[in-house]
This record gives C-alpha cells, structure tokens and sequence, in this order.
C-alpha cells in the first residue's frame, strides 16, 4: 500500500486508537475486519476462511462516513493482513473486486 493512515491490522486485545487515527482491525471471533476512527466502527468488511483462502463477501463503509475513501483504506489494511499470514483472497464483493483491480501490487494475493 502506497499511502494510507490506516495502520496495520490489530488483533481484537488491541484497543489502541488516538485523535484522528484510522485502524483496521481483525475480529477473528465475528470473521470480520473493522475500520476504527478514533475508536468509533465506520466500515467493516467480512469474510471466511477455507485453507489458506479468505473470501470476502462484503465491504461497507457506514453512510455518514462515505466518500472518505475509508472503503479502500480498509482494503489497504485487509490485504496487507492478507500478505503477512501468506493467505489469498476471494473477493466476492464487487468492490473488493474493484480495489485488487484498481491496485495491481494486490494482484498476486487473489486466489486461483
């Protein structure tokens, strides 16, 4: 990822959030990723496990947040959770879909 202020997936132990700061977070328990600023949820993007598949079925970004390019700062942060547990991905979602396409370096992580 070129530049993004999300930072690196946490673990659900990880509460850490300061001012102004996007996270991603995995909650392995609820097969999702969650996309926190300062601490409140604003998107979110489910997914499963096969093997060493992740299927991403769904992105959303709540309404009131939309056009903050939020959706692709999780993707951002999906993917680069996605490259370091050496996983590929699905993506079922159109715009998941659209993101890996959109960001050719992710190419290599989409499942065959």
């Amino acid at each position: 990822m070129a530049s993004s202020s999300a930072s690196p997936p946490a673990r659900d132990s990880d509460t850490t959030s300061t001012n102004d700061q996007l996270a991603v977070v995995d909650r392995p328990d609820d097969q999702r990723y969650e996309l926190h600023l300062d601490g409140e949820q604003v998107g979110l993007a489910d997914y499963s496990l096969s093997g060493e598949v992740m299927t991403i079925p769904h992105v959303r970004t709540d309404p009131v947040h939309r056009g903050k390019n939020f959706a692709a700062q999780l993707m951002a942060g999906v993917l680069d959770d996605v490259r370091s547990r050496n996983l590929t991905v699905r993506p079922l979602c159109s715009y998941a879909d659209a993101y890996m396409r959109r960001n050719p370096d992710t190419e290599d992580l989409r499942a065959s």
